[in-house]
């Protein structure tokens, strides 16, 4: 069975590996052109399970990153269209890269504190 796309294996741990689109690696201070993310197993089955959360959690971040840029480009242009509010994320490559929210508490303090 084939490895599948971002998965990549070091000696016998698999990881995430993904580009960082341009328009994000630009809108940001961190300038990194990808991630990296162990997924700390060396089971392709438990790999591919754990790479499909990898995957949805860096799209919908990249989205989260181009939405709050669309935004403020429409506002930069005079737009006065209302929109639905949409949470800055200053701090997208370093979230995508270190797994840390703006601030520098991993994501996972920040869930445990919202749960």
């Amino acid at each position: 069975m084939p490895i599948p796309k971002y998965l990549f294996k070091r000696g016998h741990i698999f990881y995430f590996k993904r580009k960082i689109p341009s328009d994000v690696v630009h809108g940001s201070a961190d300038v990194t052109e990808q991630v990296w993310r162990s997924l700390g197993t060396c089971l392709l089955a438990k790999a591919r399970v754990l790479l499909a959360v990898e995957v949805t959690e860096f799209d919908l971040k990249v989205a989260e990153f181009r939405r709050g840029a669309a935004r403020d480009s429409a506002i930069a242009m005079g737009c006065r269209e209302q929109a639905a509010p949409v949470p800055a994320s200053p701090g997208i490559v370093s979230t995508l890269i270190l797994g840390q929210a703006p601030g520098g508490r991993p994501e996972s303090q920040i869930a445990s504190r919202q749960g």
